[in-house]
């Protein structure tokens, strides 16, 4: 029993030497190239922050280096979370553009998988109307998409307060509801609003000034084919973070960021976020002499053979639009009468020709 056990040890090591011998380079079996065989997900869903992106295929070697190309970008050494010889796992942030990708995997040895081609599709956005924030409790929506044209006017606040959901309508419904002032100039696109700030009853603040934004702001923004306004709801040493609609159409659009650079007692915002074109032409902001959202105060009510009329403080250079509703539960306001305040008690007067009763406000302008 001892000689045939000796006999079956030396057999089994003739066996392994032979193996062995028989190996290329110096002992070790060579793997091949690399390849790529498929990817997870494809397409991938774009997204401005990192995600999983698996790479499947075989002879991947530790210490790879993974590759992603898209049009003249490339990106280099991607790290790599989770590694087998056949699966790479990398976290790529693939932004949340439509656009083709390639992935390539380079061993060490400087032997390639080639590239392997993907997709990358933009994030879908909300629903046209989706509601994606609120700041001082006026609710922004989603566009649905940034080149929508909706063809419905928002008159919900009591006014037109223009298309919905541009960015040009929550900037003056945002000011109507907030400040009890009517921004808005029919016709004009967001690039036209710094232009004309005085036509507003704005004063405008240039981009690059001495005079720093403020919580309430609409920072205004030049670029593409009408540019772009927002409301300014924070504001720190380094950037300006604001409540807009029609950019990402979605929550981000409740807390979006942009750059501000302090210098020299100037101040100035950077608006390449929204693309390279675009840039900030500054700010506009309520003038100081216009009074606080707050209710009038309504008094002396007389009714003499149907025309209505009561007194109310005004305020020198200020102007007051006078409106009503027959019912309280109706869509909006109606202007019957505009004045200029005087700094005194200011007479208005209405002659009621139909219906029994009319509720009645009086609004700054």
């Amino acid at each position: 029993m001892r000689q045939i056990l000796t006999i079956s040890l030396f057999i089994a090591a003739v066996f392994v030497l032979v193996f062995v011998g028989n190996a290329h380079n110096g002992g070790h079996i060579d793997p091949g190239p690399p390849a790529i065989t498929s990817v997870w997900p494809n397409p991938a869903t774009g997204s401005a922050s990192a995600q999983e992106f698996t790479i499947y295929g075989s002879n991947f070697v530790f210490d790879c280096n993974v590759t992603l190309r898209t049009g003249s970008s490339t990106y280099t050494n991607r790290p790599i979370s989770s590694f087998s010889g056949m699966a790479l796992t990398i976290n790529p942030n693939f932004t949340t553009t439509t656009a083709s990708w390639t992935v390539e995997v380079v061993n060490p040895d400087g032997r390639t998988s080639g590239e392997y081609t993907f997709t990358v599709n933009a994030p879908s956005s909300p629903a046209f109307g989706t509601l994606i924030g609120s700041f001082n409790e006026i609710p922004a929506y989603s566009n649905g998409s940034i080149n929508n044209d909706s063809g419905d006017y928002n008159s919900d606040a009591g006014t037109n307060t223009g298309l919905k959901w541009q960015c040009v309508e929550y900037v003056n419904r945002y000011y109507y509801v907030h400040y009890g002032l009517n921004i808005r100039i029919p016709g004009q696109n967001a690039n036209q609003y710094f232009p004309n700030a005085s036509a507003r009853g704005l004063i405008g603040i240039p981009n690059g000034s001495g005079m720093a934004v403020q919580v309430g702001d609409i920072l205004c923004f030049e670029g593409g084919s009408a540019g772009h306004v927002a409301i300014v709801r924070d504001v720190s040493s380094s950037q300006i973070t604001v409540i807009q609609q029609n950019v990402a159409q979605d929550n981000r659009d409740e807390y979006y960021t942009y750059s501000l650079s302090v210098s020299g007692g100037t101040y100035t915002v950077d608006g390449s976020r929204l693309g390279a074109a675009y840039y900030c032409q500054g700010w506009l902001r309520k003038s100081p002499t216009q009074p606080p959202s707050q209710p009038q105060t309504i008094g002396s009510l007389l009714m003499v053979a149907r025309t209505f009329s009561f007194t109310m403080p005004t305020q020198a250079g200020v102007t007051y639009v006078t409106e009503f509703k027959v019912l309280l539960s109706d869509p909006g306001w109606t202007a019957f009468q505009t004045n200029t305040g005087n700094g005194n008690q200011m007479s208005f007067t209405d002659s009621v020709t139909t219906g029994m009763s009319r509720y009645y406000r009086s609004r700054v302008q």
